[in-house]
């Protein structure tokens, strides 16, 4: 697994950042440690429109095989739809947000887990589905590179693929491991070099972009909060610019899974509910009409204002889609469309005030508004009447692409000397289970005889405590002992195994306790094309403070042996 430094240090020539969303995806491309000069690349939406980012919805055919992404698949399985030939195909759209919805699915059943296509009918492994549509986003990403360059006198466009970029691929703060994981496998047999990929945070992105183009406004020592409002999720995470514009995170991400999509689903039930015949019947029966009826929707809500209590946004909508021949305009109160938005709006005020509480947070002085869901007009004057008088509200110009420059600036930072992101919070405690000396503290069923010692079992040793700052590649060891002598000595193949445990609690007594998850199993395997020795004595580095988990096993007079790998659970 490649860490966000192992990237950096492997001398390519570009950087490529894929913000791959629930409602819209994209890429933007930077050459590495040359200048800060970076291009987001424009998709045509019609022949006079580009766009910064396209649909995330895909398109394969009956045989399963990619056919288009983005508004091509659209077009197409619209007109699949009109012609009743849609049945055999399979077309997939929001479906990042199935990684949240489903992950307990994700966690039993891992590369078995499969996605219902748009009829509900049919299923196509989850894997494929991701895979294709990054595999897109590659593609087109390299090609652009190629085109930008086709006639500068020093490059080789021949020579520019995968190998020679830094892939930066961004994924929400409140993510689970197995989520996590999950992408990096697709991103991987996408085509990616794994050696090349690294994970990065979606808010803090969009806090490293607002750091560099807002020198002036963000000086060594402003703390502030970076609110990104996604189509799925939003995501809050508290930082501090330190000297040299580096930064550390003052508090854990916290968010939930409360975006534009949610309503979405919400201003189409109610159309349906006060004007419209069934939905369903109206996409099979004109589905080119309700692909613009769903862009409408979407204008109608970034371009609502919320000024006054009176005022009304009128949509057109089919005759098809209407109930009434003469009726054929939605319109949709201030009060009503506010309802939509409450649960977010709760949820948005909910996380800052528990953030307020905090000590550490204290001095928190700006609030930064990322992701596209943010220019919905309703919650900028939510934010700005509310939270005015604490903060200095900054809200960059183009909120949805802030992310994705964001993570090309952190690409193309040099890290070999000092970390651009220098600490990160851990949201849990995570340790193992050990035994330790039976006493009355313990519980009685807890007790065993090992040894001929009376110990207690299932323990819960600390390795990295809840609300603990950790610096980035910092690490802890963890000793390992093991034998494979009589009736083991047939296990020595066989790659070693620590449950790693996490806990919402500070001080978890039991790897059973209630707060506590078996997160994973990390595995360690006997040197390539060797076996385990008799004795085994060793010690892995257990790093926490990145994206993604890290652990490297090492003999006892510190040579490197491999790089463990995780299973996870959760």
């Amino acid at each position: 697994m490649a860490s966000a430094k192992d990237v950096i240090e492997n001398q390519t020539s570009y950087v490529v950042a894929i913000d791959f969303g629930t409602t819209y995806s994209g890429f933007a491309v930077g050459e590495n440690e040359k200048d800060t000069t970076i291009f987001v690349n424009p998709w045509p939406m019609t022949s006079r429109r580009k766009t910064d980012k396209i649909p995330t919805c895909i398109l394969f055919d009956e045989n399963q095989q990619f056919h288009s992404f983005g508004f091509e698949s659209e077009d197409k399985y619209a007109k699949l739809q009109r012609d009743d030939k849609h049945e055999t195909w399979y077309f997939f759209k929001h479906f990042k947000m199935k990684l949240k919805e489903e992950k307990d699915k994700l966690s039993k059943q891992k590369d078995d887990w499969e996605l219902l296509d748009d009829t509900k009918t049919k299923k196509m492994k989850a894997s494929l589905v991701f895979k294709g549509a990054l595999e897109f986003i590659k593609k087109e990403a390299i090609d652009a590179i190629k085109k930008r360059y086709r006639f500068s006198p020093n490059i080789d466009i021949k020579n520019i693929n995968e190998s020679t970029i830094s892939w930066l691929l961004t994924v929400p703060a409140i993510w689970t491991e197995v989520a996590k994981d999950f992408m990096r496998k697709c991103a991987i047999e996408a085509g990616i070099p794994e050696y090349n990929l690294t994970l990065v945070y979606e808010p803090e992105m969009a806090a490293v972009c607002c750091m560099v183009e807002k020198r002036g406004t963000l000086p060594p020592g402003t703390t502030f909060l970076v609110l990104d409002l996604g189509g799925g999720t939003i995501d809050i995470t508290v930082q501090e610019v330190l000297k040299n514009y580096r930064m550390r995170q003052l508090h854990y991400a916290v968010g939930d899974a409360c975006g534009a999509t949610t309503v979405d689903q919400k201003l189409v039930n109610t159309i349906e509910k006060k004007y419209a015949n069934n939905i369903d019947t109206f996409r099979k029966q004109d589905p080119q009409e309700y692909v613009r009826f769903l862009w409408d929707i979407e204008s109608m809500k970034l371009d609502y204002s919320s000024t006054t209590e009176q005022e009304e946004l009128e949509i057109e909508i089919s005759q098809k889609l209407s109930k009434s021949a003469t009726t054929q305009k939605v319109t949709i109160s201030q009060k009503e469309f506010k309802g939509f938005l409450a649960p977010t709006l709760e949820s948005i005020d909910r996380f800052i005030v528990d953030i307020q509480k905090l000590d550490k947070c204290k001095n928190v002085s700006h609030l930064i508004l990322a992701g596209g869901f943010s220019n919905d007009t309703v919650i900028r004057d939510h934010i700005e009447e509310k939270y005015r008088t604490k903060y200095i509200i900054v809200a960059p110009v183009d909120p949805g692409v802030v992310v994705l420059k964001g993570a090309v600036l952190f690409g193309q930072h040099d890290s070999k000397k000092s970390p651009l992101i220098t600490e990160r919070v851990c949201k849990y405690t995570y340790g193992f289970a050990v035994f330790r000396n039976f006493d009355k503290s313990h519980k009685e069923e807890k007790k065993i005889i090992r040894g001929g010692k009376t110990q207690a079992k299932d323990c819960f040793k600390v390795v990295f405590r809840k609300g603990e700052r950790v610096k980035v590649s910092s690490f802890r060891e963890i000793h390992i002992c093991d034998e494979f002598m009589n009736d083991r000595a047939d296990k020595k193949k066989e790659p070693l195994i620590i449950k790693i445990y996490s806990s919402e609690e500070e001080n978890p007594k039991y790897t059973d306790d209630t707060s506590c998850k078996n997160l994973c199993e990390m595995k360690m395997y006997p040197p390539k094309g060797e076996l385990w020795p008799d004795r085994v004595n060793g010690k892995v580095r257990f790093e926490v403070a990145g994206t993604e988990l890290q652990g490297t096993l090492y003999d006892n007079s510190n040579r490197k042996q491999d790089q463990c790998e995780f299973e996870y659970l959760i």
